[in-house]
């Protein structure tokens, strides 16, 4: 191995230039990491700042979306009230001369009037009122007893006292479909909802009446084939 004296030193030079390198590559692995950290610490934090921007984003957005849900929700019960006030005026400009009418009153039949009326009623059913459809119902039939539309208006009478629970006014009501309107095409469903309702009631034997009567009167309509299917079951 080769000796030199430097200021009276020996110094081995393969030695030398092995720390030499060592300690460079030392430094250059310390300035990597150290480079590595910064950039680690530096995309944490812009993660922390897109991340704390996107959920002010997502604020922003939920709660310009909760301010457009409000005002729509604003807007449509503005639209249900101003329905519902047409409705009402609609059905007193109607109702009113029915109200101020006697039965020995003369009741001129208008067909257009009639529907509308008819329809009001229909609507109040609809929305589940049954107590105020039962009256337009029953003010239809007193304003328009001869319409074609009577048979319906005396048969949702009894649906809107079966909706109410009062199943033995309900009887009453869809009988009268049958007894005064026995050319009219809610017999049928009166039949086979009076069926229904024995059935209910536990009466297999009224129920067998009314189903059978309809099968045998009316054999051609969907009811009847209900009827044979509910048959089946007593």
């Amino acid at each position: 191995m080769e000796k030199r004296k430097i200021g009276g030193r020996k110094i081995f030079y393969p030695l030398f230039i092995f720390l030499f390198f060592s300690c460079s590559a030392y430094k250059n692995f310390v300035y990597r990491q150290a480079l590595i950290d910064t950039l680690n610490i530096r995309t944490k934090k812009m993660e922390r700042e897109n991340k704390k921007a996107i959920e002010e984003l997502r604020a922003d957005i939920l709660l310009e979306l909760s301010k457009i849900n409000n005002r729509l929700e604003e807007m449509q019960n503005l639209l249900q009230e101003t329905q519902e006030e047409i409705y009402k005026v609609r059905k007193r400009k109607i109702e009113e001369p029915v109200m101020r009418e006697t039965i020995k009153e003369e009741k001129e039949y208008d067909e257009t009037k009639a529907e509308e009326m008819y329809q009001l009623a229909y609507q109040d059913m609809i929305r589940g009122e049954y107590q105020l459809a039962i009256f337009s119902f029953e003010n239809f039939l007193k304003k328009y007893p001869d319409s074609e539309l009577s048979d319906n208006a005396q048969y949702w009478i009894g649906e809107c006292y079966y909706a109410l629970g009062d199943t033995e006014k309900a009887i009453i009501e869809l009988e009268k479909v049958i007894n005064n309107y026995p050319k009219g095409n809610k017999v049928p469903a009166s039949l086979y909802k009076l069926g229904l309702i024995y059935q209910n009631k536990k009466n297999r034997k009224k129920a067998k009446e009314y189903l059978q009567k309809l099968i045998k009167e009316y054999p051609n309509t969907n009811e009847a084939k209900l009827a044979k299917e509910k048959l089946k079951e007593l």
